[in-house]
């Protein structure tokens, strides 16, 4: 029995180890986080997840990564969906890793996209003519 048992771990997890963009149904990529662009942050953001036998991803867990990125990783594979798993015949629950890679592009394109980001930051958090005039007190 015990040796049934491992046996059927050590399948698990090759399952596991068997999930990838080919069972991926639909992925929309994760938003790139404005303050995280103008700060020039790159990097892959690892997770842990389960999918259902629906193949619906849940028990997102993040293992590493920037932590400036990992809300927006979570909040993009959250939604993702994948083609059910099926293990002999019979549709299951899978641990899986997924990494999300977040980019730039190329030096050139990191420069220009982290100093939009940094101006768009900057207009937002600048108060409008209204809102100074409005707070200036009155006597």
């Amino acid at each position: 029995m015990k040796l049934r048992l491992l046996a059927t771990a050590l399948c698990l997890f090759a399952i596991a180890g068997a999930l990838n963009a080919q069972t991926l149904a639909s992925a929309k990529p994760p938003g790139y986080p404005l303050a995280a662009k103008a700060a020039g942050i790159e990097g892959h953001v690892v997770l842990k997840a389960t999918i259902s036998k629906e193949g619906k991803v849940q028990d997102i867990h993040v293992v590493s990564g920037p932590p400036e990125l990992r809300e927006a990783a979570i909040n993009a594979v959250q939604y993702w969906t994948y083609k059910p798993y099926t293990h002999f015949g019979r549709v299951v629950e899978v641990d899986t890793t997924v990494t999300v890679n977040f980019t730039m592009g190329n030096p050139k394109e990191k420069a220009k996209a982290q100093a939009e980001a940094q101006a768009l930051l900057a207009k937002s958090t600048q108060p409008s003519q209204d809102a100074q005039q409005t707070s200036t007190p009155q006597n």
